[in-house]
């Protein structure tokens, strides 16, 4: 997260103003005192920090992350491939012009086949 710090310090008292994404805006006296995220700025200000995370466990983070986002790479790869956008569209043409028993609806077709020969005529029209 990106974490902005303005200081204007003039003779009579530091000011710090602290905002970026996530956080609350807060104008101190004290130049030391720091900004909590949205979410902790109600609990107490004598809150521990958080505790010291090993190399080993920022690593282990990272890799979780990773195996994440290519999960979620994947999912999205096979949503887009182009068989199966095709297999959808098929899908949304039969969901509106075949009835789930596999009869035809009727009034769909009429209403397609008629704006078909009406572009036919007006193009016929206008095309001459």
């Amino acid at each position: 997260m990106l974490l902005q710090t303005v200081r204007n310090k003039t003779p009579a008292a530091g000011l710090t103003l602290v905002a970026g994404p996530g956080y609350r805006r807060r104008v101190t006296d004290s130049t030391a005192q720091t900004d909590l995220p949205a979410a902790k700025a109600d609990q107490s200000d004598n809150a521990a920090s958080p505790p010291e995370r090993t190399p080993e466990q920022i690593q282990s983070d990272i890799d979780d992350a990773q195996k994440r986002l290519a999960d979620h790479v994947d999912v999205l790869s096979e949503r887009l491939a182009p068989q199966a956008l095709a297999e959808e569209a098929i899908e949304g043409v039969k969901r509106v012009f075949v009835d789930d028993d596999g009869t035809p609806k009727k009034k769909p077709i009429a209403i397609a086949a008629g704006t078909v020969a009406g572009l036919l005529v007006l193009r016929k029209i206008f095309h001459r």
